[in-house]
């Protein structure tokens, strides 16, 4: 009879971080690793979505964190970027019914974003330099006549701010006023 050999579980799966990971050695990651598997249970057996729209819809929020940080930029006086936003709700917009459109959309996503295609730099170079050249003095003083306006209102915004935070205080005012009086007549009614 041969001699059994007897090794340890975590030797037989490998012994390195998968096993750790498996044998729960490393409770928080096996914890996380439980709660993203049950995630995508939910997400891909109970809530009936495929892999595409889990993409697609992961890519809609990446748009929306460019929005928003395109926003933010703006306010900080940086280039703004919200074009590609507007371009793709668009996009959505008219032409979501096409079958295999949300896949079209992630291939156009992976070729932008990933440096092998050089995706971004043919559509800069092809599209984008040569529109933005054409059209630079234009650019310029929409943006001067922009940011012109938008200080104008923005000042009127906040002289009508000031306005009604004064008129306010000057409510309070009455108000803790007429309280205070109303509370000093009950007093002296009470003493006589």
């Amino acid at each position: 009879m041969a001699a059994t050999h007897h090794r340890p579980l975590h030797a037989l799966l490998g012994g390195g971080a998968v096993a750790d990971l498996l044998l729960w050695r490393r409770r928080n990651t096996s914890a996380a690793a439980v709660a993203g598997a049950t995630l995508f249970w939910f997400l891909f057996e109970r809530a009936v979505y495929s892999l595409a729209s889990v993409l697609s819809n992961a890519v809609l929020l990446l748009v929306d964190i460019l929005f928003f940080w395109a926003k933010s930029a703006s306010l900080l006086n940086r280039v703004l970027v919200a074009m590609p936003t507007v371009v793709e709700r668009f996009v959505d917009w008219t032409v979501s019914w096409l079958p295999m459109y949300e896949e079209a959309k992630l291939l156009l996503v992976i070729y932008l974003w990933h440096p092998s295609t050089r995706g971004a730099g043919h559509v800069y170079d092809g599209f984008l330099h040569p529109l933005v050249a054409w059209h630079e003095a234009d650019i310029d003083r929409g943006l001067l006549e922009l940011r012109a306006r938008a200080k104008d209102v923005t000042a009127s915004q906040l002289k009508a701010a000031a306005v009604i935070g004064q008129v306010w205080l000057g409510e309070a005012a009455r108000c803790v006023s007429s309280q205070l009086q109303a509370a000093r007549s009950g007093r002296e009614g009470a003493t006589h």
